[in-house]
């Protein structure tokens, strides 16, 4: 009964979860602070390292299935995912530090679960995600579909170039 869906690519994802053909679909989404998921299974704890600090991402499962669809929802619990709520799917405003602090995390952790679930393919909805593959270091790369879509949704996610200053704390940040 979890439902929260922000603009244009929350249809996307409505549309596939009722479109997509009877088989397993595996979806990865950062939990809300404001939302009552129930009772959910931990699956497993992904450790990072962000700025040179080290977090922990908890992950838990959630399973339906609807026409011939089996849905297994991976949701990722963390300060940074918790932050954020039904009415401001987004991050707040953030500095660029922040941001990228965030993104690391998210696709950090979402590189360890494809690297241990696998899929044919990796259908990343949106930028937030698209350097998670980049991430799986010595495991076998999955085919990705990648969908930009509104990258400075509403002013709220910074997006401008960052200087040259910035890119050693960047390279840091990011752990490519």
């Amino acid at each position: 009964g979890v439902k929260v869906t922000a603009g244009g690519l929350g249809k996307v994802l409505d549309q596939m979860l009722t479109e997509h053909p009877p088989g397993e679909l595996s979806l990865v989404h950062p939990m809300f602070g404001d939302v009552n998921y129930g009772y959910l299974e931990e699956s497993r704890r992904i450790s990072v390292v962000v700025d040179g600090k080290s977090h922990e991402v908890v992950v838990y499962t959630m399973e339906s299935e609807e026409n011939g669809i089996k849905r297994v929802w991976y949701l990722l619990s963390h300060e940074l995912f918790l932050e954020r709520s039904k009415q401001v799917v987004y991050p707040v405003p953030m500095t660029k530090l922040r941001v990228l602090r965030y993104f690391s995390l998210w696709n950090q952790a979402v590189a360890t679960l494809l690297s241990s679930l696998k899929p044919d393919m990796f259908h990343c909805m949106d930028y937030h995600g698209c350097l998670a593959p980049l991430y799986m270091q010595g495991s076998k790369q999955v085919p990705m579909i990648l969908v930009l879509h509104n990258a400075e949704y509403m002013g709220i996610i910074e997006t401008d170039p960052i200087s040259d200053r910035l890119w050693q704390t960047v390279s840091a940040l990011r752990r490519l």
